[in-house]
């Protein structure tokens, strides 16, 4: 402002309590007597002018909220700003639209200044009203309000707005004596004002939020005038909203939104708020203007407490915290334990159950509302929300069921609970087979069971017992199929002949049973290899040896089928034999000759044997045998050494014998004793083989079970 020196001169008058100043220009003066006096209620009248509003800071935009499943909540106030000092309330309407809104009802409301009345149903579907009352501190400042909404489906929407509050007061300066004084707030005049005689003056005001500075200009009676910057004494007030639940389950993840406005009202940029948190870990996701939105992962513990959240603007003028108590989940496990691991039948002994229940993160957790069944039938519990307890008597008698059944539910979770039912101090123990009779071919067994009881016949357990067998075999003890029981399995190894396993279980000197199962020689299949002597005993001696092999009968039944095999063997035997000839060598003489005939024979027999089912240490069988040979035979003259003649032929063989078996591992040592018929006839040169061209055969060899 131009003086009458030709100067523009600009002054502060100092703060609240700040000291009486004065600044003069050409006789004028001025100076801040207190500051702006905010808690005066009522403008001051002055002489020449009074206080004429302020326009205020533009209002935040009210603030829809995130949609959820197409319904929209947004937040109007009757009038977007207030006088403090002059207007007290306001009504607020939150509109519910794009969806059912019937069963919709209000949630949680918030104020950063002043007091929000909960939200009521208001006149149509989907509307809600409330009433906004201005805070008692009448500095100017602007009140930031939410609204919740919770729809049927459990979702909450939020919408916020904002309240422009201005403040009356008045503000008091001196200068020289008739001066007339104006007052330049946010680009409002008021006044002029004349000075009284004194030169002091005080001027009404109105001042919006934000506004830190004033200009006052004097105009002198005799045409001087003074401009000067004033602090009107400006005020932070809270500014940050948090939109958060009260409690919330231990180890949720939440959608935080932080909503703040600026000094002057004006909604915040988003990335200038901020939250952290006391416990759990906070992530920013988004925004928009006026709003932040967070992540927030809470402790997984919820003896924790409470989560404190804590919003607040990035140059830390203001701040809000807002504290989320943890609650645990629903019950994810039931836990069901009993003091006794298991019931005597007919004893005085009584388990007590106890039922509690734990969420997904381990947490204790209500157990309220929980069913529990004995066996399928209800069994009534006593507790509070902790922990339930039931009570279960032992039964007096045996009904046949070895166990009983806890079964507890409480929404999706499940635990059943087995109670063991037993006996007392075991008193009989009984053995039993799966089958009285086994092959022994080393691979067929035999299931044992023993049952041990007590003097009620109940069944119990035992700390100790032992399975033993004198038998050939092996003998193994096997996880016990139920309570009260214990199993076995008895392997019998290969024998030449039928026998008796005892198999015994001892469950103490006293106490013990014991089982036979009879064992039975199993058909097998054998290699038989065997040399031996060969004899007609008419002057015919020689060797023979053999190869046989032998498959069981081919039987789905047993009874005696099972003693007898089938096979074939080929050989080789070789004999020798000597005669004497009486030749005339004339008239009157004769000479004697002795010849040498080698006879040489491979037979191909089928056989067909039986096992005798006698129990000697050895085994004995008998075999008939059919087939055929190829014979060659030469005959030599032993004095001249000339062969005189030689021939083959085909011959039919027939025979008996027997064979005694000794066990020789991994096999059997054999002897036998055959009797074998050749019948050969005529051989190809014509010459006739009269009489047998076998005989007995004694011989020895081992066999293999394969």
């Amino acid at each position: 402002m131009n003086t009458g020196g030709g100067r523009t001169i600009t002054g502060n008058c100092g703060g609240v309590g700040g000291i009486l100043g004065a600044l003069s220009l050409a006789g004028l003066a001025c100076a801040l007597a207190s500051g702006p006096a905010f808690a005066d209620g009522t403008p001051a009248p002055g002489a020449g002018g009074a206080a004429t509003a302020a326009s205020p800071s533009p209002p935040a935009v009210p603030g829809p909220g995130v949609p959820v499943g197409g319904c929209t909540l947004s937040l109007t106030p009757e009038r977007s700003s207030l006088t403090l000092g002059v207007d007290g309330e306001v009504r607020v309407d939150a509109t519910l639209s794009g969806c059912g809104t019937g069963a919709a009802r209000p949630g949680r409301s918030q104020a950063t200044v002043g007091v929000l009345e909960p939200f009521r149903p208001g006149p149509k579907a989907g509307t809600f009203t409330s009433i906004f009352h201005a805070p008692s501190q009448r500095f100017p400042q602007a009140a930031l309000l939410a609204a919740e909404i919770v729809l049927p489906s459990g979702a909450r929407l939020h919408a916020t707005t904002t309240i422009v509050m201005p403040a009356t007061t008045t503000f008091p300066l001196r200068t020289e004596p008739r001066a007339s004084v104006t007052l330049e707030v946010a680009g409002r005049s008021f006044g002029p004002v004349t000075a009284s005689a004194a030169g002091t003056v005080t001027i009404p005001i109105v001042v919006p939020p934000g506004v830190d500075h004033g200009r006052a200009l004097a105009l002198g009676r005799f045409g001087g005038e003074k401009e000067m910057q004033v602090s009107l004494q400006s005020h932070d007030y809270p500014r940050v909203l948090i939109i958060a639940p009260t409690d919330a389950e231990a180890g949720a993840t939440l959608e935080i939104g932080v909503w703040a406005v600026e000094p002057t009202g004006v909604a915040a940029a988003p990335e200038d708020i901020d939250l952290r948190t006391s416990l759990g870990a906070v992530r920013r996701t988004g925004g928009a203007l006026g709003e932040a939105r967070f992540v927030v992962s809470l402790p997984r513990d919820a003896a924790e407490g409470a989560v404190q959240l804590t919003a607040s603007t990035s140059d830390g003028s203001s701040e809000h915290t807002e504290a989320v108590s943890l609650h645990p989940g629903p019950p994810a496990v039931l836990v069901v334990t009993t003091d006794l691991p298991q019931l005597i039948v007919g004893s005085s002994d009584i388990a007590t159950v106890e039922i509690s229940a734990r969420d997904r993160w381990d947490n204790d957790t209500s157990v309220s509302g929980v069913t529990v069944t004995l066996d399928d039938r209800p069994l009534p519990v006593e507790g509070d929300a902790d922990a339930v307890t039931a009570r279960i008597p032992a039964p007096a008698s045996w009904s046949g069921r070895e166990k009983t059944v806890i079964d507890a539910r409480l929404g999706k979770a499940q635990t059943r609970r087995e109670l063991l039912i037993t006996g007392g101090p075991p008193t009989g123990v009984h053995v039993s087979a799966s089958r009285a009779h086994v092959a022994a071919d080393g691979h067929a067994s035999v299931e044992l069971i023993a049952e041990v009881s007590d003097r009620r016949g109940t069944p119990t357990s035992t700390s100790r017992i032992v399975w033993t067998t004198s038998d050939d075999g092996v003998l193994i003890a096997e996880t016990p199929p139920r309570f009260g029981t214990y199993a076995a399995r008895f392997t019998p190894t290969p024998a030449l002949h039928d026998r008796t396993a005892v198999i015994d279980a001892v469950v103490d000197p006293d106490l013990r049973a014991s089982q036979r199962i009879e064992v039975d020689t199993a058909p097998a299949r054998f290699a038989t290899a065997r040399v031996g002597l060969i004899s007609n005993f008419g002057g015919l001696f020689g060797q023979t040896a053999f190869l046989e092999g032998a498959v069981p009968y081919p039987t789905q039944r047993g009874g005696l089928l099972r003693l007898f095999s089938v096979g074939l063997s080929v050989g080789y035997v070789h004999g020798e034999v000597n005669s004497n000839a009486a030749l005339p060598t004339g008239p009157a003489t004769i000479q004697t000759d002795t010849f040498h005939t080698e006879i040489n024979q491979l037979p191909l027999l089928a056989s067909l044997r039986v096992h005798l089912p006698v129990r000697w240490p050895v085994e004995l069988s008998a075999a008939g045998l059919l087939g055929f040979t190829w014979l060659a035979s030469s005959t030599t003259e032993l004095s001249s050494g000339i062969r005189l003649s030689s021939g083959a032929a085909a011959g039919l063989v027939m025979g008996l014998g027997g064979d005694v078996a000794l066990p020789l591992r991994p096999g059997e040592f054999l002897i036998g004793l055959r009797y074998l018929n050749v019948s050969v006839g005529r051989l190809s040169n014509g010459d006739r083989l009269s009489g047998n061209a076998g005989g007995m055969v004694v011989d020895l060899g081992f066999r293999l079970r394969l």
